[in-house]
């Protein structure tokens, strides 16, 4: 089940010449805490940027696809 989220920062980065994306977001059920997510750019919609309303699909913890809210 996907968790309603909210991005607070973006920052790219390469690692072996793959692109990465680490978010800072808060997720909705908990406004008062920051959570990091690291996810690949094949997982992620295209561009996320600071503020973008998300949908955050994780399996034990470990985040699986980040898609943009509708």
């Amino acid at each position: 089940m996907a968790r309603e989220a909210i991005i607070r920062e973006v920052s790219r980065y390469d690692l072996h010449g793959v692109a990465y994306f680490r978010l800072l977001v808060t997720y909705e059920k908990e406004p008062n805490s920051v959570q990091e997510v690291r996810i690949s750019h094949d997982s992620i919609y295209g561009e996320p940027a600071d503020g973008d309303r998300i949908l955050v699909d994780a399996i034990m913890n470990v985040v699986t696809e980040v898609r943009k809210q509708t």
